[in-house]
């Protein structure tokens, strides 16, 4: 999708860096597109970041014809709502893990992209980009029609079934879907790592 392609594009122009990331800008579009109208503040404690951040988030996203503002509070355009639609093909909602984890991450966040599995080689791409934004430890899985995977290492579900079927009870994926679960000390940090990970299988969809 144009739209999509166009936002993390806009990372590599030249200027200042924004207090926030692509990631964070996606999330706001997926915040926006879950309510009909939001306030600021609203936005801002659900995102995380600072008053000030949020407030040049916006003027990006008005810019790119994504967002208005309103006396009622913010929500998407037309343009802005494609967008949304488009990531809710591929993206569940993002949710704190409510199971034990394979490691000491104080907080860990989960989510599924939809019917990309093939596009998963190791997990190791996904993963340092969750890393990378923020995670100390992250898990991409695979549900095939014969159980759920960590690519090219294990079945899961043959391996260690009490945590498959955890996973699985738990996010309820489809077969061909994709599980990324990361995990931090800070709970947004943990939030927007499994998000980075999953957007960068969706970017190379888009």
């Amino acid at each position: 999708m144009e739209t999509l392609r166009q936002l993390f594009l806009d990372r590599e122009l030249k200027g200042p860096s924004p207090a926030f990331t692509t990631v964070q800008l996606l999330y706001a579009v997926f915040l926006l597109g879950s309510h009909t109208v939001l306030g600021r503040k609203r936005l801002t404690d659900y995102l995380g970041i600072g008053e000030g951040s949020v407030r040049t988030m916006l003027t990006r996203l008005t810019e790119k014809g994504l967002a208005v503002s309103t006396q009622k509070g913010l929500s998407l355009t037309d343009k802005g709502r494609e967008l949304y639609d488009y990531l809710k093909k591929f993206l569940t909602a993002v949710k704190a893990v409510s199971f034990n984890m394979p490691w000491q991450a104080q907080h860990n966040h989960g989510l599924v992209v939809k019917g990309l599995a093939d596009r998963v080689s190791t997990g190791v791409e996904e993963r340092d980009e969750a890393i990378r934004n923020g995670a100390s430890a992250a898990m991409v899985l695979t549900y095939m029609f014969d159980g759920l995977y960590m690519p090219r290492v294990a079945n899961l579900t043959v391996e260690q079934p009490h945590f498959a079927r955890q996973v699985v009870e738990f996010f309820k994926p489809s077969v061909n879907d994709v599980v990324i679960i990361a995990g931090a000390d800070d709970d947004v940090k943990a939030r927007y790592a499994a998000l980075a990970a999953a957007v960068k299988l969706v970017v190379g969809k888009a």
